[in-house]
């Protein structure tokens, strides 16, 4: 498994390149729940999110990944059902538009669907 967002750094220096867009969608895993550093209260996204620390990484010398930049739309509290309609005032996923510009989507989505955040309580 993918503990650490250098393990998935390590993963794609054959795929990815200097200057490519990534967007992270899915749950609190994603979002950023826990840091308690949050831009977005409503989802719970902040600069500590792990997405937002690989982008960080990638940047890093000596590093064999460089993306671009981060659009992060998970939200905490989402289900899987929720990637596709409006949860919390956002859309993770819009299927009707496209966006060819977006070169490494992320996903991680199931805890909260599985009822995870009662198991931490």
């Amino acid at each position: 498994p993918l503990d650490d967002p250098q393990d998935l750094l390590d993963t794609l220096p054959d795929l990815v390149n200097n200057g490519l867009r990534y967007v992270a969608i899915g749950d609190s895993y994603s979002s950023g729940e826990g840091t308690f550093s949050y831009d977005d209260e409503s989802c719970h996204r902040g600069a500590l999110s792990w997405p937002d620390v690989m982008v960080d990484l990638s940047r890093e010398p000596g590093s064999s990944a460089g993306l671009q930049s981060v659009d992060n739309r998970a939200c905490s509290g989402a289900t899987t059902s929720n990637l596709f309609s409006s949860f919390k005032g956002t859309t993770q996923v819009d299927l009707s538009t496209p966006d060819p510009s977006v070169d490494l989507v992320t996903l991680t989505a199931g805890g909260d669907a599985l009822g995870f955040p009662s198991v931490l309580l």
